[in-house]
């Protein structure tokens, strides 16, 4: 494909999806689009940006934020332990990258521009060695999720906003 100058919203979203603590194994929120995987590469660029909504319980457990571009993490946050019997509004936005042509196993670079950790205010880092590989043969469906470290049910995340946009 051929590399544009404007960028495009391809997808955006409002919703009122919320995760617990019910489990301490992944929970993926709904996807988000579905991107055709060829559209993945060298120097093509997408941006997600995604809203939440956190509510500590009375004990909480760590939690961490990740997102997959079909069933691979492609960015996964830190853990991190939030303050008790809060409620807490918070961003995030990623740009992902293509960075060879499309095909079986094509290499793409994910980078947080910025995910905050409002209990203490820092820029949370990307755990995922990068670049990742993803076949890029298919369609990728791009979904957020979470794991908790914990059960209990007094932890709650929602996913309130979203916007899929083609920089290039």
């Amino acid at each position: 494909g051929q590399l544009g100058t404007i960028p495009k919203v391809i997808n955006v979203g409002v919703g009122t999806q919320t995760l617990t603590n019910s489990t301490a194994s992944d929970q993926d929120f709904t996807s988000l689009y579905t991107l055709p995987a060829n559209s993945l590469f060298t120097n093509k660029v997408y941006r997600i940006t995604l809203g939440f909504e956190y509510i500590a319980g009375t004990s909480t457990v760590t939690m961490q934020i990740y997102l997959k571009l079909g069933s691979t993490k492609v960015f996964a946050n830190t853990t991190s332990n939030w303050t008790d019997t809060l409620t807490k509004g918070f961003s995030g936005t990623f740009l992902i990258f293509g960075r060879a042509a499309a095909g079986a196993a094509a290499n793409t670079t994910t980078i947080p521009i910025m995910i905050t950790d409002v209990s203490s205010i820092r820029s949370v880092l990307n755990t995922v060695n990068q670049p990742v590989a993803l076949a890029t043969n298919g369609t990728l469906a791009i979904t957020p999720g979470v794991v908790f470290s914990g059960t209990g049910s007094t932890e709650s995340i929602e996913l309130q906003t979203w916007i899929v946009e083609e920089l290039n």
